[in-house]
């Protein structure tokens, strides 16, 4: 994968934009489906519908409307089973992550953590207000809480935190991690809500890593 930066960061932040400006009061129009379904593709083209269900928690109509929707906007062709994001926003989707964490985290009152992620070089510590608002936005969407955190080389920033010896340990010793980038480290009770998350995640990111930044002209 070719190193990600802010071209990459801006493809998502329009396509959030978009989606948000074209949202409908249905399930299927939901601005955090849509960019969940997309990244699941970006890991599997050929993900079915009855899977893309499964995985977030909805119907396969819900689904099928969506991938209808996602379409229409120009951001999915499908043909069959296989479905091919644009090729650019491929290469933008594939820098981001979210998965959940299956060894321990040795947080007491921590329960199931996800870590959602945006490999990007952020080029400066992020603030303790920053921080703040990435974890007001992630429990507006159903988090219980978070740790928020960005990785520039070897250094892994806290910012607020500083008896964090067990969440750095975990961060280090995660290969996908070894990436520059923004992170949440999220203890959730509920499966469901991890695509909420991570969209809330991505959304408030994309505004805080692009508010300094001089406006680019697109191609």
């Amino acid at each position: 994968m070719k190193s990600c930066g802010l071209p990459q960061l801006e493809k998502i932040c329009r396509m959030i934009n978009e989606l948000e400006e074209r949202a409908e009061r249905s399930a299927s129009s939901n601005p955090a489906l849509l960019l969940s379904i997309l990244y699941l593709i970006s890991d599997d083209p050929q993900k079915g519908r009855i899977q893309l269900s499964r995985a977030l928690g909805t119907s396969e109509q819900v689904v099928r409307n969506a991938l209808m929707k996602l379409e229409e906007m120009g951001f999915l062709v499908i043909e069959g089973r296989k479905k091919n994001m644009v090729p650019e926003l491929y290469e933008a989707f594939r820098c981001l992550l979210k998965e959940r964490i299956l060894s321990p985290v040795m947080v007491e009152g921590w329960e199931s953590p996800i870590l959602v992620g945006v490999f990007t070089d952020i080029g400066r510590e992020i603030s303790v207000k920053e921080a703040l608002d990435i974890r007001d936005e992630i429990i507006a969407e159903g988090g219980s809480g978070a740790i928020i955190f960005s990785v520039r080389g070897k250094c892994v920033d806290i910012p607020g935190l500083s008896n964090t010896k067990e969440i750095k340990e975990l961060i280090i010793g995660k290969a996908k991690i070894a990436k520059n980038g923004l992170y949440a480290l999220v203890t959730t009770k509920y499966d469901y809500n991890d695509f909420s998350i991570f969209y809330g995640f991505i959304r408030k990111s994309c505004e805080i890593l692009l508010k300094n930044q001089e406006p680019r002209t697109s191609p």
